[in-house]
């Protein structure tokens, strides 16, 4: 399978390496947790354009009928439209033509009826912010919050199944370790036993050669284990384009050398902690959303502590405005007050938005340590890693260098299968250590990018 390209099918049958870049492309496109992500922008956007349709112009109408023993009480008919906006204002217009015997005196009309068009104006509370000014910027609050959200589940995603796939790559690396250790073993084993025909060896080095053998092929059945458990955990992360998952085969097998795919994501930040900006975080983004949701909802309860105070005028016509002059003299208009005396519910409703605001705050102060520290302590632990990494791997240099001059030394009869066999054990162990240090050290580098929330990682 050409490294470039994704399994559009529902199985991995072509793929006899799962390369990483690939791996995680897939995840990025197919995860279900990753379109679930999307569902989150497009969540914002729904938010937003719902707030807006408070805003939309309203058209009402009405039509009153009463007949009763042949003779018609009354006929009202109502045509009304307003055109609602943020800042207490509304235009409000209208056409009501009424006939009948019994009609209420204020309501006769001309005999062509009448138009209205005019404003209502709220001049204290719900002026200068009311509810449809607030759930508008509320909306947009939530979007950018939902678009912070989404990049965070998006990467939090990808973290998981790096992870995983580093897991899969340690694993596999041990398989291969101790299988070259048996490898090595089973044909000194075959040296061993032709010796041991000739009368060259006693027949107990020939038995301790086979138990080595055994005891090494127990750790490689109980790898095995890990390494399946491993691929399984991967497969978690693969689904096809048609949404069906994916199990990854027996023979596939993981890309060892990937580190520096994470290596060129860190690259722009260099290796030190002093180099990281974290003014566009978007968990820091996602909490000033929230922020600013609480803020907006304090002004509208402080705006909610003012008198409610409403004036309307508008003018009336029996013709349409717009073919006669304008006679300011022929008007429908009033003035309306509401001011509740205690204000208790809304000082409490205040005091309430206000502790929340507060406790948004000390929360934000508070992830914002926690996240300067983590990426401090992730630098200095990549830093401390690659020196033992290092380390480690002179060590294992040292111990394969012993080993083989142990066999040498055998081979020419001044060692003993006891001291290969020990020499042998020892290079194994630091050959699986030097493994799990390199899964820890990309772990870190892993680990510091979904911390920074590098967006273009690998």
């Amino acid at each position: 399978m050409n490294a470039q390209s994704l399994p559009n099918t529902s199985s991995l049958d072509d793929f006899d390496r799962l390369d990483f870049a690939i791996f995680i492309t897939m995840v990025k496109e197919n995860h279900p947790l990753a379109k679930r992500a999307e569902i989150l922008k497009k969540l914002g956007e729904a938010t937003i354009l719902q707030s807006r349709g408070n805003f939309d112009p309203i058209l009402e109408g009405e039509k009153q009928i009463k007949e009763y023993d042949g003779l018609k009480y009354y006929e009202t008919n109502q045509l009304k439209f307003k055109i609602p906006s943020g800042y207490g204002i509304s235009l409000e217009g209208g056409f009501y033509n009424n006939e009948g015997l019994y009609l209420n005196t204020q309501n006769r009309l001309p005999q062509e009826g009448l138009f209205a068009a005019g404003v209502r104006v709220d001049l204290l509370k719900g002026s200068w912010i009311n509810d449809r000014r607030a759930t508008l910027r509320k909306a947009q609050a939530f979007e950018t919050q939902t678009l912070a959200e989404r990049e965070l589940m998006r990467n939090e995603v990808i973290y998981n199944a790096t992870l995983s796939y580093l897991e899969w790559v340690k694993q596999q690396q041990n398989f291969v370790a101790i299988e070259s250790v048996i490898k090595a073993a089973k044909i000194r084993y075959q040296g061993i036993r032709k010796l041991v025909i000739q009368g060259d060896l006693a027949a107990i080095d020939s038995l301790e050669a086979k138990t080595v053998i055994q005891d090494r092929e127990m750790i490689l059945l109980k790898t095995q284990a890990d390494l399946n458990v491993s691929k399984l955990r991967v497969s978690n992360f693969l689904w096809s384009e048609n949404g069906i998952p994916l199990e990854l085969l027996e023979n596939t097998k993981a890309e060892t050398s990937f580190g520096d795919q994470l290596d060129l994501s860190l690259i722009q930040f260099g290796n030190s902690s002093d180099r990281f900006d974290l003014e566009n975080h978007p968990k820091l983004k996602a909490l000033r959303a929230k922020i600013e949701v609480l803020n907006i909802d304090r002004k509208l309860k402080i705006n909610g502590l003012l008198p409610q105070l409403s004036f309307n005028y508008s003018l009336i016509n029996e013709q349409p405005l717009n073919n006669i002059p304008l006679d300011f003299g022929q008007y429908k208009g009033g003035i309306s007050f509401k001011m509740p005396l205690f204000l208790r519910k809304e000082r409490g409703a205040l005091n309430l938005s206000k502790l929340k605001l507060k406790d948004a705050y000390f929360n934000f102060d508070l992830e914002v340590i926690k996240l300067e520290n983590k990426i401090k302590e992730l630098y200095f632990k990549w830093y401390n890693s690659q020196k033992i990494f290092q380390v480690n791997a002179d060590i294992v240099v040292g111990y394969r260098k012993l080993l083989i001059a142990e066999e040498r030394k055998f081979d020419l009869g001044e060692s003993s299968l006891f001291m290969i066999n020990s020499r042998e054990l020892k290079f194994l162990q630091v050959l699986l250590k030097q493994n799990e240090l390199a899964f820890e050290l990309l772990k870190t580098k892993a680990t510091l990018l979904n911390t920074l929330q590098i967006t273009d990682a690998p």
